[in-house]
C-alpha cells in the first residue's frame, strides 16, 4: 500500500500527506515484525537441530550402555561349551565365587564316552590298530555291549591314555558312542558299567565251533565230527585234533583237520569212543543252509 500511495502522489493523484504517513508507519512496523518472525524462525530451526543432536546423542550414550551391559552379563554369565546335565550343585543363588571355583557339575551324555582298562599286555597291538585306521582315515570302531540294553551298541576308540593304573597296570582306553534321546532323556546314563570288545590285528577268516564241542583233559585237544561209514552206511564219531585260538563268546577258533560244514558233536562228546555210531537228528540237517548240508 505504501508503494502504491507513493506512486499516486508522484502522478498528482490526490493522496494526502497523512495517508503516505500512516502507509509507511504501518510498512514500517510490519517490516520489523517480519524481520523478528524470521530471526524467531531462525532461533527455533537451530534450538531444533541442537535438540536433534542432543537427542542423537542420549541414543548412543543408551547403546553404549546396553553393549557395556551386555557385555558385562556375558562376562558373569557361566556357559558349557555343550549340552549337558547338572548333577551336581557347589553354590547357591547369591553366594559369592573367585575365579576357579566350582559352581557345578555337568555331564555330556550325546556322544558319550566309556573308558575301557586294558591289560598293558594288549596295548601295543591296540595302539598298532588305532593308528592303522587313523592312516586309512576310517574309524576304529568297537562294539559295546551294556546290560541294560537289549542290542549291541557301536562306538569309536578315539584315544589311548598314556598314563596306567598303577595298581592294575591297565591303560585306560576312551570308546565314543552316540546317545541320542527324546524328551524322556538318554538310553545311557553317566556311571553305567558296558563291557567292550575291541578288534586287534588284521580282518581274517576264521572257523568256530562251539567250545562245548572240545573235549579236554587229554593229551591233546579234540572233538567229534561226525563222519560217514562206508560199511554201515550210517555216521560214526571221528575224533579229530585241534588247536584253538581266539574266542567270541561261545564260540572258538579251532584249525586242524576240520572244515566248515562238517558237523561236530556238542553235547555228549565225553563220553564218545571214536568210531562209535551215532545218528544226526534230522532237524540238525535241516536248519544247516545247502551248501553246508553234509553229502
Amino acid at each position: 500500500d505504501y508503494e502504491r500511495l507513493r506512486e499516486l502522489s508522484s502522478q498528482g493523484g490526490g493522496v494526502t500527506r497523512r495517508e503516505i504517513e500512516e502507509a509507511f508507519s504501518t510498512f514500517s512496523s510490519q517490516s520489523q515484525l517480519n524481520v523478528a518472525a524470521n530471526a524467531l524462525l531462525q532461533r527455533l530451526t537451530a534450538t531444533r537441530e541442537v535438540r536433534l543432536f542432543q537427542a542423537r546423542s542420549r541414543v548412543e550414550a543408551q547403546k553404549t550402555e546396553i553393549r557395556r551391559m551386555n557385555e558385562l552379563k556375558n562376562k558373569y554369565t557361566i556357559r558349557t561349551p555343550f549340552a549337558g546335565y547338572v548333577t551336581a550343585k557347589m553354590t547357591e543363588v547369591g553366594q559369592w565365587v573367585s575365579q576357579g571355583d566350582q559352581v557345578m557339575e555337568i555331564v555330556q551324555l550325546d556322544p558319550i564316552e566309556l573308558m575301557v582298562n586294558v591289560p598293558q599286555s594288549y596295548i601295543g597291538q591296540l595302539q598298532t590298530s588305532l593308528d592303522h585306521s587313523r592312516e586309512k582315515q576310517a574309524p576304529y570302531l568297537a562294539q559295546v555291549s551294556v546290560e541294560s540294553v537289549a542290542k549291541l551298541l557301536e562306538g569309536e576308540v578315539i584315544r589311548i591314555v598314556p598314563q596306567a593304573d598303577l595298581r592294575s597296570r591297565s591303560f585306560p582306553v576312551i570308546v565314543r558312542l552316540k546317545n541320542p534321546g527324546n524328551r524322556f532323556g538318554h538310553l545311557l546314563k553317566a556311571g553305567m558299567l558296558a563291557n567292550a570288545s575291541l578288534f586287534v590285528g588284521q580282518d581274517d577268516e576264521i572257523l568256530l565251533v562251539k567250545k562245548d564241542a572240545l573235549v579236554l583233559g587229554g593229551p591233546e585237544i579234540i572233538l567229534y565230527v561226525a563222519s560217514g561209514d562206508p560199511q554201515s552206511g550210517g555216521m560214526v564219531a571221528q575224533p579229530v585234533a585241534v588247536q584253538i585260538g581266539a574266542s567270541i563268546g561261545d564260540w572258538i577258533q579251532v584249525t586242524g583237520a576240520i572244515k566248515e560244514g562238517d558237523l561236530v558233536v556238542i553235547e555228549g562228546n565225553e563220553r564218545l569212543m571214536p568210531g562209535q555210531s551215532i545218528q544226526v537228528a534230522k532237524e540238525v540237517t535241516d536248519s544247516l543252509p545247502d551248501d553246508l548240508k553234509p553229502r
